[in-house]
């Protein structure tokens, strides 16, 4: 057995899986419940024909975890800029502003990008896209390990029985810490639109319930108007 070559298969086993699991972890980040700053790092600005990441071009700050704040760095910028994120976002709310300068007191114009509510069929969205993502990355997993099991039986071949058990083993380990960071992340981000969606179910009961107790406050304004006429 040549343990070299045994330990080279590991290690390209586990590079393969550590991209197809970033890869998920990269469009879990791009599925925008917060403003999570990873989920503009897909956005490139084209700036005479040069492509540029937007820390490039621009200054961008979280006022709130729901929105961003984008400055560009020049005022030639500003469409390129909304261009590229409305490429990667165009589910993102957009308000342009004109802001003063803390310091040199010149007028700036701030981008706003704010997320959008987490309604019931947004949240069916993105439960569907988190699973569809899911699925897709927990096949390449599966692939990945079903290819590595069959080369590790290749190059095992007349080994002892207690390598071989080593050998698969090993293989098992990295699949199983793969496939439980897969379940983690998954988990993760559905219990984030799950909290998001019943915080938005929580606010459209407090605005029913203001809106019922104002009907029935006018109701009774109303009738004690009526009342006065009447006498």
């Amino acid at each position: 057995m040549n343990t070299k070559t045994i330990n080279e298969l590991f290690d390209e086993t586990k590079q393969k899986m550590n991209g197809h699991t970033m890869l998920f972890y990269f469009h879990l980040s791009n599925l925008c419940i917060t403003a999570d700053p990873m989920a503009l790092l897909s956005a490139t600005v084209k700036i005479e024909n040069q492509e540029l990441n937007l820390e490039d071009v621009a200054s961008v700050s979280i006022p709130n975890d729901k929105q961003f704040a984008v400055l560009p760095k020049e005022h030639d910028y500003l469409v390129p800029i909304t261009k590229a994120i409305k490429l990667e976002h165009p589910e993102f709310k957009i308000e342009e502003k004109t802001e003063k300068d803390e310091i040199t007191g010149e007028d700036n114009v701030v981008i706003y990008y704010t997320m959008p509510e987490m309604n019931k069929d947004r949240h069916d969205v993105c439960m569907e896209y988190i699973k569809a993502q899911f699925d897709v990355t927990k096949t390449k997993l599966e692939a990945i390990f079903s290819q590595g099991s069959a080369k590790v039986a290749l190059k095992m071949s007349g080994a002892s029985e207690e390598n071989i058990k080593l050998a698969k083993d090993k293989l098992q380990e990295i699949y199983d810490w793969h496939t439980n960071t897969l379940n983690k992340l998954k988990e993760d981000k559905e219990k984030e639109v799950e909290e998001a969606f019943q915080a938005y179910l929580a606010g459209e009961q407090e605005e029913n319930k203001a809106s019922e107790e104002k009907q029935a406050a006018e109701g009774i304004d109303s009738v004690f108007s009526m009342n006065m006429s009447a006498e």
